[in-house]
């Protein structure tokens, strides 16, 4: 017997609603579930395959209505046909020709434009930067920087946080093409690490280069994003059976969120099986590190033990 999986699930695992999900169902048959003794969709992974490929399609402009009527061999080969060079890419490094560029200039030239908040200029160091380094490169030795140039502007008073914003906003958007070439997902079995940050917690940007630092290391991963519950998260884990868990929370998260924070991990850890690494954690919560949870002190931190634990988190 197959074995099937949640609506909540599937829109965790694809980053489609639920609702955007029934809708396809509904108006277009894209997929047709099951459903259980209580009447609740239950999904293959097939079918996750198949929202996955009509996602992707339609993130390109495609209409939804000429994607999801398609038959399989159909869309199979329209994936392909779209999807291959980047893959092709991926896969073989060695045969794209890359413009190499100077990290240190890339970075002052991003400084100049941040002082003189200009967002065109910023946007396109950054997609130069990221289409010369590889992804490592990329987030440790520009993006890192840049985030803490970025801190020092803010508290300077040079910077308004509205300001501070929309230069996140535009990071969020370079860092997203970045993980997006590179993010695929073949089977959830096979996924072993989960990155997401707790409920109530929306500062997405560490989290993506986690996940972009999953990707360098070519661990098979899923990226859940911002704002997740401990039910949702461990739901997840069971359903996955992920080795491991990375959770990223800011600063002024653990200290707004103290008390909430640490009822959040009990949660998440008790009975666990898996890790858990906590990037951001402030000494002051009341955690006791363990065999399963380790706290991450630093972006550079984690990518030195993702290295040193590469084989045993495939």
């Amino acid at each position: 017997m197959k074995q099937t999986f949640s609506i909540q699930f599937v829109s965790q695992i694809t980053g489609i609603n639920s609702h955007t999900i029934r809708a396809w169902e509904k108006r277009y048959q894209a997929i047709t579930p099951s459903r259980d003794k209580n009447k609740r969709r239950l999904y293959t992974q097939d079918d996750i395959d198949r929202l996955k490929k009509i996602h992707d399609l339609c993130s390109l402009g495609n209409n939804v209505s000429d994607i999801a009527v398609l038959e399989c061999n159909d869309l199979d080969e329209l994936h392909v046909k779209y999807f291959s060079e980047q893959n092709i890419a991926l896969n073989n490094p060695q045969q794209v020709e890359i413009e190499a560029i100077d990290i240190n200039q890339t970075l002052q030239n991003l400084i100049m434009a941040l002082t003189h908040y200009k967002l065109d200029i910023i946007s396109h160091e950054l997609e130069k930067a990221h289409g010369s380094l590889n992804p490592r490169e990329f987030v440790l030795n520009l993006i890192l920087p840049l985030l803490n140039e970025i801190g020092i502007q803010v508290a300077s008073g040079h910077i308004s946080v509205g300001m501070e914003h929309a230069i996140n906003s535009i990071i969020k958007f370079h860092l997203g093409l970045v993980l997006f070439k590179r993010y695929q997902i073949k089977s959830n079995r096979d996924i072993n690490v989960i990155i997401a940050t707790p409920e109530y917690e929306f500062r997405e940007i560490p989290a993506l280069i986690s996940a972009i630092l999953c990707s360098f290391y070519n661990l098979q991963f899923a990226y859940l994003g911002c704002n997740m519950s401990a039910f949702s998260l461990k739901d997840t884990i069971d359903q996955i059976g992920a080795k491991l868990v990375l959770l990223s929370v800011s600063k002024s998260y653990c200290k707004q969120n103290k008390s909430y924070l640490n009822q959040f991990i009990q949660e998440l850890t008790v009975d666990a099986k898996h890790q858990t690494w906590i990037s951001g954690l402030q000494n002051n919560l009341a955690i006791q590190e363990s065999r399963n949870l380790i706290n991450i002190p630093s972006l550079q931190f984690l990518d030195n033990k993702l290295n040193n634990s590469t084989k045993e988190l495939r």
